[in-house]
């Protein structure tokens, strides 16, 4: 195991913070704390995620864009908080969200997910469809979570707010196995939420060693990069080999999981900034 390498993989995280310093700003965020003061702010956060489902990120961004769209058509931003609440909470008593009801013809939001919309994609403008049948289902049943979970109190519940707070409580993996049986989000998605809720918020001291076992989303560029360093997937998985790994290194978990992403992502553009070091 090459410790020196895991840690200038990790050293890219500073890149992946850009990233998430333009997403603060698209969400109009004076800071991060605002993530816990509003419903709709955390479940823009976190489907900023989830619809990351192993596609072309820019499939993946088309999808996103159509389904804000199709949730600010539902949800204009002219409604008090109080209006837009109480319309969420309507649809809930309803059974809108219920599995039974998903593909109801009187489901409003079925209706308004179904629909192509227009968006724009890199200063273009396209008409593009929320996804796949599979991707309005994980929509109608994230509404589901965040209306009919106890902790929501008969209100709308802040996803970003609630995990937050789990993870304050030592309730990381709590979180995270609900998370997880939300439809689509899987043990990925929710890995890769809770770590990017940690960071922004800087929650780590919140955390246990186990904890970061549940914050190392592995996709394709991670399983690769962990295989060139000898990382095997152990009687827990690859996550949990790759957090303990760091922790054996002395390396961040998350700014190695992030870092190391970055740059299996970005592996093109990287090598043609420093082309010029670069010896034929």
């Amino acid at each position: 195991m090459n410790g020196n390498l895991m840690k200038q993989l990790a050293r890219y995280f500073s890149r992946y913070e850009e990233y998430l310093a333009g997403e603060k700003q698209s969400l109009c965020l004076p800071s991060w704390d605002a993530l816990r003061t509003d419903w709709w702010i955390g479940l823009r956060f976190f489907l900023n995620r989830a619809f990351m489902q192993g596609r072309r990120d820019s499939v993946s961004f088309a999808f996103l864009e159509a389904t804000n769209a199709a949730l600010a058509e539902l949800l204009p931003p002219d409604l008090s908080a109080q209006e837009r609440d109480g319309r969420v909470l309507q649809w809930s008593a309803a059974g809108f969200f219920h599995k039974a009801n998903w593909n109801s013809d009187d489901n409003p939001v079925r209706q308004a997910l179904n629909r192509a919309h227009t968006i724009e994609v890199d200063g273009k403008t396209r008409i593009s469809s929320t996804g796949k049948a599979r991707d309005r289902e994980m929509v109608l049943d994230i509404l589901r979570f965040i209306c009919e979970h106890p902790a929501a109190g008969g209100q709308v519940l802040n996803i970003a707010k609630y995990a937050a707070e789990r993870i304050e409580l030592g309730e990381t993996a709590v979180v995270f196995t609900e998370l997880d049986d939300i439809r689509q989000v899987g043990p990925k998605i929710a890995a890769f939420f809770l770590r990017d809720l940690v960071a922004v918020l800087e929650l780590q001291s919140r955390l246990s060693p186990a904890d970061y076992r549940l914050l190392m989303p592995v996709d394709t560029w991670i399983e690769k990069i962990a295989g060139k360093l000898g990382i095997q997937p152990g009687p827990d998985g690859l996550a949990a080999a790759i957090a303990d790994t760091c922790h054996q290194e002395g390396v961040d978990p998350i700014h190695f999981n992030q870092g190391a992403w970055y740059l299996g992502a970005h592996s093109f553009d990287l090598l043609l900034e420093n082309l010029e070091r670069i010896k034929p």
